[in-house]
């Protein structure tokens, strides 16, 4: 398959998703820094950074599925 927009749009889809998951896990790192840190917060901190990679994931897959023809 010849890669065209749509595949070109997948790969930004997946740079973004790659970009929130990247933040997800600082902000989680950065709260489990502070003092005394709510343990509600982590766990609510944690589920978005595996939200996001989760999304990260399917869409890494999805451009796995996709070959390039010279």
């Amino acid at each position: 398959m010849i890669i065209n927009s749509k595949h070109h749009e997948l790969f930004e889809h997946f740079q973004k998703a790659d970009e929130n998951e990247g933040e997800a896990l600082k902000a989680l790192n950065s709260y489990m820094a502070t003092p005394n840190p709510d343990w509600n917060i982590i766990k609510d901190l944690m589920q978005r950074f595996e939200e996001m990679h989760e999304t990260k994931m399917k869409l890494w897959n999805k451009l796995k599925e996709i070959t390039v023809s010279p």
